[in-house]
C-alpha cells in the first residue's frame, strides 16, 4: 500500500513541474532568528536535523553550552545546516505543535506567503533532485556551504493551493499507512510468541 502512495506522491510533484510555472523561493520565505534569551527552553528541547530530513534530539555534547544563544524554531518553521554532507543537505521541518531550539549554526526560516503551503515545500525539500541541485549550488574548499542566498535563489514549481493541499493530503495518507503498518508489526511481535507457545502445548 505504501509503495503506490509514495509513487503517486512523487508523480504528482513531477507533474507539477510540467504544468505550473516555477517561482524563486526567496519571494515566499523569510529567515527567522528568534533566540532563547529568556531561557524558556532547556537541553531536553534541543533538536538537530538529519540528511533524511528528520528532526531528532541532538547528539551534540551540550555540557557548558549557552542555550540562550540557541535559535527557537516554532511549528511550521524549517531549519537547515548550511554545511553540506556529501550529496545531501541536513534539513528539518517542525511539524509538531511545540517549539524547539537548535544550534545557532543552523539557519531557521518560515514561509512568508500564503500562496505556498509549508508542508508542500517540505515535500519538495525531501526529493533527491532538490539535494542534488542544492549541493551543486554549494561553494567552498574544505567545507562546502549552501548559503541562505543560494536557497533563496532556488526555484520551485508553484501549483494552486488546492493542488498543493492534495499533494499534502496524499503524503499524510502515506504517513498514516506507514504508522498503521508499524503498529501491526509491533502487535505481531507481541502475539507471535504467545501463538507459538499455544501451538506447542496443543
Amino acid at each position: 500500500m505504501m509503495a503506490p502512495l509514495s509513487e503517486a506522491c512523487q508523480a504528482f510533484i513531477i507533474d507539477c513541474k510540467r504544468k505550473y510555472p516555477e517561482v524563486t523561493l526567496g519571494e515566499y520565505i523569510e529567515e527567522v532568528d528568534e533566540r532563547n534569551y529568556a531561557g524558556e527552553y532547556g537541553i531536553e528541547d534541543v533538536r538537530g536535523m538529519t540528511i533524511t530530513k528528520e528532526v531528532i534530539p541532538t547528539k551534540a555534547d551540550l555540557v557548558n553550552s549557552d542555550l540562550s544563544k540557541f535559535k527557537v524554531v516554532k511549528p511550521n518553521e524549517f531549519i537547515y545546516n548550511p554545511r553540506t554532507h556529501g550529496k545531501k543537505i541536513g534539513l528539518g521541518f517542525n511539524s509538531t505543535l511545540n517549539p524547539f531550539i537548535t544550534s545557532w549554526n543552523n539557519t531557521a526560516f518560515k514561509v512568508s506567503d500564503n500562496l505556498l503551503i509549508p508542508e508542500y515545500l517540505f515535500m519538495l525539500f525531501c526529493r533527491d533532485e532538490w539535494d542534488r541541485n542544492a549541493c551543486f549550488r554549494s561553494w567552498g574548499s574544505s567545507t562546502e556551504v549552501f548559503s541562505w542566498v543560494a536557497l533563496c535563489e532556488s526555484r520551485i514549481p508553484l501549483p494552486p493551493l488546492s493542488v498543493q493541499q492534495s499533494i499534502v493530503n496524499l503524503y499524510h495518507g502515506m504517513e498514516e499507512a506507514k504508522r498503521i503498518a508499524e503498529a501491526a508489526r509491533a502487535e505481531l511481535r507481541t502475539l507471535c510468541p504467545a501463538l507459538v507457545q499455544k501451538s506447542i502445548k496443543g
